[in-house]
C-alpha cells in the first residue's frame, strides 16, 4: 500500500528504486530487484498485465500513469451483501434481547 501511495504521489513523474526502497521500507539496503519484485505484485493487484498503469523506465526507474479520480459514493445505495449483512446482525440482536428477556428475567 505504501508502494502504491507514494507512486501515486509522483504521478507522472519517474521515480527511483533508491527512492523507492528508502520511502516504502526505510532503507537503501533494498536490491533493485526487490523493488522490482514489489512492482510486479503491486501491477498483479492492479491488474496492469500490460504494464501500461505502471511503466517501468530501464535502469532509471517507474512512472505511475494514473488519473486519480474522486468518485462521490450515493450513501442511500446499498449493495445486495450490505442489506444481508445488516438484516443478520438486527437477527441477532432481536434474539439475543429476546433471551435476555426469556432466561435472563429470572
Amino acid at each position: 500500500m505504501n508502494l502504491l501511495c507514494l507512486l501515486i504521489f509522483y504521478n507522472g513523474e519517474m521515480v527511483g528504486p533508491g527512492l523507492l526502497a528508502k520511502k516504502v521500507w526505510g532503507d537503501y539496503n533494498s536490491s533493485v530487484e526487490d523493488v522490482a519484485q514489489a512492482i510486479v505484485q503491486l501491477r498483479e493487484a492492479l491488474n496492469d498485465d500490460n504494464n501500461k498503469m505502471i511503466e517501468a523506465i530501464p535502469r532509471q526507474g517507474y512512472v505511475m500513469h494514473a488519473r486519480i479520480t474522486d468518485q462521490e459514493i450515493d450513501e442511500n445505495e446499498t449493495s445486495p451483501n450490505q442489506k444481508k449483512i445488516w438484516f443478520a446482525i438486527a437477527a441477532a440482536l432481536i434474539l439475543v434481547v429476546a433471551a435476555y428477556f426469556i432466561w435472563g428475567g429470572q
